[in-house]
């Protein structure tokens, strides 16, 4: 079934796309003349399906986009008073452009939210998964998306105490965004294999904080001022993260991977064979790895290619990593190590998702990673906007 929209950037559609959404599960969003205009928020309804022709967007003439958004708040909400009430929601092959304003994308406080192959451009946000006071947002899967010359990439804040749990974005692109993810209070998440691309543009990349994190395989080109942001603030004094097989550039006064702990002594940490590099010869001002906050983090560096920058490791009075429980190796730029331990032992008392080693009194902690894929089907009738 048809509702009726042009799609030729002058008309407005928001009210057939309202329509279409109001009345089925699956939305499909044919190819357009140029864009469909909308100048309101759309309401989904939980278990709703949002598929688009194409997503592909054209820089300079800004052909070919699905949705142009010519409002001030949130493009994509769900239907409740609160949005901590949506569940399962995807979206695929869609394109939306912002007007540059203090708009939002999708704000997504949803349970179940699957968001694959789309592209985001000027917005404020594109996707905010702020949790509200209904219940936590969990099982977020975003992948092989385009973020582009948005203020935030993505956005978490925790609210009422509700968090942003166990989520995967991988393999997106991020550019010219200020700041690509700003996940706050976000446990659980995976994010791997991401793009990040700052264009002169960037203050930060990737700001995180929660436990049972995984940062792998990322390339990021340098921000005007930090790369990775992890901040140790559930005050469990357990943060359980590994940030690894990270490619970070950096430029002068900038800092690769920066480590707080804000609330209280933190210990879990693994930051290994991550590269750190200027890429250009030595930069003034620059520091690979930067412990900073007011407690101590205990955890390990291993084996990270730290070159071309001012200060390899900066702990500072009160940031220091020290040895509560693993060897701390130190890989500098001529291959030698500094080991706090002659010998490592690894007993193997494994257990459900961790290895634990004791020795002397000495105990850490070995995570598995873990990474898994969340499909949602629906069924129900499809109607075309």
């Amino acid at each position: 079934m048809s509702y009726g929209a042009v799609g030729d950037g002058v008309a407005d559609d928001t009210a057939a796309i309202q329509a279409a959404l109001d009345n089925h599960r699956v939305v499909f969003f044919p190819k357009p003349k140029w864009r469909y205009k909308v100048t309101s928020s759309l309401k989904i309804n939980n278990y709703t399906m949002i598929y688009g022709e194409q997503c592909f967007l054209d820089q300079n003439t800004l052909n070919n986009q699905t949705v142009y958004y010519a409002g001030t708040d949130c493009l994509f909400t769900t239907t409740s008073t609160d949005p901590g009430s949506g569940v399962c929601i995807q979206m695929r092959n869609v394109s939306v452009e912002g007007n540059n304003s203090t708009n939002v994308a999708m704000t997504s406080a949803i349970q179940r939210l699957s968001v694959k192959n789309c592209l985001f451009r000027h917005f404020d946000i594109g996707i905010d998964l702020t949790a509200y006071a209904v219940s936590d947002v969990v099982e977020t899967v975003i992948s092989e998306c385009y973020f582009i010359q948005c203020n935030t990439g993505i956005r978490s804040t925790s609210t009422s105490g509700k968090h942003n749990t166990d989520g995967i974005l991988s393999n997106c692109f991020f550019s010219n965004c200020i700041t690509g993810i700003n996940l706050d209070t976000a446990p659980g998440w995976l994010i791997q294999g991401n793009h990040f691309y700052g264009l002169g543009v960037s203050q930060q990349h990737i700001v995180i904080s929660g436990y049972l994190l995984k940062i792998l395989g990322n390339y990021i080109e340098p921000a005007n001022q930090r790369g990775i942001v992890y901040k140790m603030t559930e005050g469990n004094g357990v943060c359980n993260a590994i940030i690894a097989d990270n490619l970070v550039m950096v430029k002068s006064g900038e800092v690769g991977i920066t480590l707080m702990s804000l609330v209280g002594e933190a210990d879990g940490l693994i930051v290994a064979d991550n590269v750190i590099n200027s890429g250009t010869g030595l930069t003034t001002g620059s520091i690979g790895v930067s412990v900073e906050g007011s407690f101590r983090v205990y955890g390990t560096l291993l084996n990270n290619d730290i070159n071309n920058v001012e200060t390899k490791v900066s702990t500072g009075a009160l940031g220091s990593i020290r040895s509560g429980g693993f060897e701390i190796i130190i890989t500098n730029s001529g291959g030698q190590m500094a080991l706090s331990f002659q010998m490592v032992l690894v007993c193997l008392n494994i257990l459900v998702s961790q290895r634990q080693c004791n020795h002397s009194g000495a105990k850490g902690l070995f995570i598995i990673k873990l990474a898994g894929q969340l499909t949602i089907l629906g069924v129900g009738s499809i109607g075309s906007i």
